[in-house]
């Protein structure tokens, strides 16, 4: 995906993050099990060492907000990659191990 491949070069493309979270909202059966676990990946906080540090203001929201809708569509689809992905992102762990991510 595009978001990936900017993930990939060091850039966080921020402007992304609205557009596919509508995308995602719109049209989830769109997303196959590799587009979420890549954009899972590439929205970690510890998925790619170049992309490392803290989301701030609005990109905070809206990354969480699509990692809120895909871990939903993992929980309603069949997606082990996503699953996989959302149950590595050390990044989004609390200090007890579990995902900071709000149950849906």
């Amino acid at each position: 995906t595009l978001f990936w491949s900017c993930a990939e070069v060091g850039r966080r493309p921020l402007e992304l993050l609205e557009p596919l979270n509508m995308e995602l909202q719109a049209r989830p059966r769109a997303f196959n099990d590799l587009d979420l676990a890549t954009l899972v990946t590439s929205l970690s906080a510890g998925g790619n060492a170049r992309t490392e540090g803290e989301w701030e203001g609005e990109a905070k929201a809206n990354r969480r907000l699509l990692l809120s809708r895909i871990a939903g569509e993992a929980k309603l689809r069949d997606l082990p990659l996503t699953q996989d992905a959302l149950a590595f992102r050390g990044g989004d762990k609390q200090t007890d191990g579990r995902s900071a991510l709000p149950e849906l």
